[in-house]
């Protein structure tokens, strides 16, 4: 049983956060083995005095990003220890890059391009302050008109001025920020993990529930007059059936 005794998380933090990050950190621990039942929602409300919905909140994000599963009836449980960080020591080519070197022709579709201000978690990947201005964007990438990647993500506007102007489905970030701000962004850490297809992921990758998918989750950066500053944060959700990546020195 996950002892909640020792939390010892900042309470300055979001309330659903400091809870899945109690929950996280014991499966990443080791405390909390594959297939072991989690506290209930009703523990982890008077533990952390917050709501269910916060609760809810919590453990809906863990069992969407792959670290739970739900049996009706049953409870919570861990599906698995996963997602070791892999240290990104390598460039990653860009999606549509890759699709061409596959002999395939790409395009992008943008379903979200909008400046919002940016909650604890993407401020903490960003070094940014909570409710600093990021552009949110997310896109499906296809390759001869089938869909094989969907992204999500934040880009800090820091030194990018009207970059939240510009056609998204065009060209890619990477390629505005080095051709448009003479900015070399690059992957500065990141981590590979297995998941599952669910929830809109369905739809935008045409596949079916519980389709084998590749989670990518990446922080960007680049350099400024000798400083490391982070860019961009982004989630991208590869299929596993017709698509391959490539990692280069």
């Amino acid at each position: 049983m996950m002892d909640l005794s020792n939390s010892n998380i900042q309470t300055v933090l979001p309330k659903y956060y400091i809870v899945k990050k109690a929950v996280l950190d014991y499966i990443q621990s080791g405390k909390l083995k594959k297939d072991d039942l989690i506290p209930t929602e009703k523990l982890l409300q008077q533990k952390f005095n917050v709501s269910r919905i916060t609760v809810k909140r919590a453990l809906d994000e863990l069992t969407t990003e792959g670290y739970l599963y739900r049996l009706q009836g049953r409870g919570t449980f861990v599906r698995s220890v996963k997602s070791a960080n892999m240290p990104f020591s390598k460039k990653m080519i860009s999606c549509s890059e890759e699709i061409r070197r596959q002999d395939m022709v790409p395009s992008r579709k943008v379903l979200i391009k909008k400046v919002v201000k940016c909650d604890y978690t993407v401020a903490h990947e960003l070094r940014l302050e909570v409710g600093d201005p990021v552009l949110h964007f997310s896109r499906i990438y296809y390759a001869d008109g089938s869909p094989i990647n969907f992204s999500d993500g934040f880009l800090s506007l820091e030194d990018l001025e009207g970059i939240a102007e510009m056609n998204l489905e065009e060209q890619s970030l990477t390629h505005i920020v080095r051709n448009e701000y003479h900015l070399d962004i690059e992957i500065a850490e990141g981590s590979l993990e297995a998941t599952m297809a669910q929830g809109k992921l369905l739809t935008y990758l045409q596949v079916d529930k519980g389709f084998p998918l590749l989670k990518i989750h990446a922080v960007s950066s680049y350099m400024k007059k000798g400083v490391q500053k982070y860019c961009e944060v982004v989630n991208s959700y590869y299929r596993t059936d017709s698509f391959k990546i490539t990692l280069q020195d």
